[in-house]
């Protein structure tokens, strides 16, 4: 039997998936969304459907830890605070903050096809809280990512 829906992560841009791991985890963030462009047009009979664009700012903090440090149990009791873990330094028992800010370019566009538009998001984000589980990169990152549009 499963109760729940499994893992889930709090990915914070600017850091690398799994920089902390835990049981427990918080994630908060602020956005201050503007329209940009709205072609809302295709392009002759072909399924490719432009539908808007938008320029995001924002700042994301939160962080992941475990109550202890547990040995490791046989399945199905896995868990992701065992002393492995903890000596590769992404396993706490206490929150450790990690925080950023950047912006990012969105488009909503139907690609093959006319009614399931999909949103493609480029941006960069800064690292300004907890550098090291960004394994001491202070630099901004960038990223691509493509889903669902909402």
């Amino acid at each position: 039997y499963v109760l729940g829906e499994g893992r889930r992560t709090f990915g914070i841009r600017g850091f690398d998936p799994a920089a902390q791991i835990g049981i427990y985890a918080f994630k908060a963030s602020a956005e201050y969304r503007a329209p940009f462009v709205m072609p809302a047009r295709g392009l002759g009979t072909l399924p490719l459907f432009f539908d808007r664009t938008s320029f995001t700012l924002f700042g994301e903090a939160g962080s992941a830890w475990c109550p202890g440090v547990f040995a490791a149990r046989p399945a199905p009791g896995f868990s992701r605070c065992t002393p492995l873990e903890a000596d590769a330094g992404i396993v706490f028992t206490q929150p450790r903050l990690m925080a950023s800010a950047g912006a990012e370019l969105a488009l909503s566009a139907a690609i093959l096809s006319w009614d399931e538009p999909y949103r493609f998001r480029a941006g960069a984000a800064f690292p300004f809280v907890g550098q090291r589980y960004a394994f001491g990169n202070t630099k901004p990152r960038v990223y691509f990512a493509i889903g669902a549009s909402f």
